[in-house]
């Protein structure tokens, strides 16, 4: 092997030992944390700092300290609220690790298995979006809106 194709070799391998596990971590990291603090019906932070928003939903925004109020924020806000403070949560990952705010981007599930990002949308506080690449429940979230949509739940509730 000449020593060019050699230093080729060991660059390659260098750059697969850095970034491969990086990237097996952010599609199929798992952990766990528990909710200080519920930002807004879809974003949270955990006790260490760390900001996390739920992948594949998206709730009306309350944030009335930054002059940020959409109709149903409030009530979306209080669900998490109600749902996610001081309670241990479980993250996993899908294809990207977070956004371009630095927030981890997560499916979150609660401690009896139930899958808050799902719940969120069946129970009318948020509407399935899908934001590419991160698609692994882009289905489930879609029949969870449906649901809510013929339920006329939340969100829905004025829909004829």
């Amino acid at each position: 092997m000449s020593a060019r194709r050699a230093w080729r070799a060991a660059a390659a391998a260098l750059l697969l030992s850095v970034a491969l596990p990086s990237a097996a971590r952010t599609a199929q990291e798992k952990r766990e944390g528990t909710v200080r603090w519920v930002i807004d019906g879809d974003t949270f932070q955990l006790d260490g700092g760390e900001r996390v928003r739920l992948i594949g939903v998206d709730s009306p925004e309350h944030q009335p300290w930054k002059g940020n109020v959409e109709p149903y924020g409030a009530e979306a806000s209080a669900y998490a609220k109600h749902i996610l403070t001081g309670r241990r949560v479980r993250l996993e990952g899908d294809r990207q690790g977070s956004d371009r705010y630095g927030r981890t981007l997560a499916y979150v599930y609660l401690e009896d298995g139930s899958f808050f990002n799902q719940t969120l949308v069946e129970e009318g506080y948020a509407k399935a979006k899908h934001y590419a690449p991160n698609g692994r429940h882009r289905r489930t979230l879609a029949e969870a809106q449906g649901r809510a949509r013929r339920s006329h739940r939340g969100l829905w509730d004025s829909e004829s």
